[in-house]
């Protein structure tokens, strides 16, 4: 009979025990139910570009202070080889846009150990002066374990021409 009258008292401690666990399981799910590119993306980014092909993103963003970063879900991932990767910045003459006063830099997600990040990608500085089409070419090569070149082994991930912050109409050249 003690249990009658304790009733109410289990049943609103179950339902509020179920509610709570329903409360952090949906808040679970839709935390890793993001958007890849919202996970990575910086305050201040714009996105300029998104790839999504065979599980893998590539997105390119202006990051505001005249410089793209290119950020690879499968940055420095290999399965047991070294990939490595290459990027041109060409105007639509072919000539490169990146800034050579400033150096490139890695983009790092966390850190990993006392003296490793975990990096997701690159930021290139363009030529403050430029403005127009930009042509992003970024390849990734392959080397074995012990360094060798595997010369026939390359992939384009991503050919793209984006714009460049234009120049208003009507604005001085």
């Amino acid at each position: 009979m003690r249990w009658k009258r304790n009733r109410p008292i289990i049943v609103v401690g179950g339902c509020v025990t179920l509610s709570v666990g329903l409360t952090v399981v949906l808040l679970l799910l839709k935390s890793s139910n993001r958007p890849w590119v919202e996970t990575v993306a910086r305050p201040g980014y714009t996105l300029l570009y998104l790839s999504e092909s065979q599980g893998r993103h590539i997105a390119v963003f202006d990051t505001g202070k005249c410089e793209l970063a290119i950020i690879d879900s499968q940055f420095g991932v290999g399965d047991g080889d070294y990939y490595y990767h290459s990027f041109c910045f060409l105007d639509p003459t072919g000539k490169n846009v990146v800034d050579k006063d400033r150096d490139p830099d890695i983009l790092c997600r966390r850190r990993v150990g006392p003296i490793q990040w975990d990096a997701i990608g690159n930021i290139y500085p363009v030529s403050p002066d430029y403005h127009g089409e930009i042509r992003i070419e970024y390849m990734e090569h392959k080397r074995t374990n012990d360094g060798r070149k595997v010369d026939e082994w390359q992939k384009i991930l991503i050919d793209v021409t984006i714009p460049w912050r234009q120049k208003e109409a009507g604005s001085a050249p």
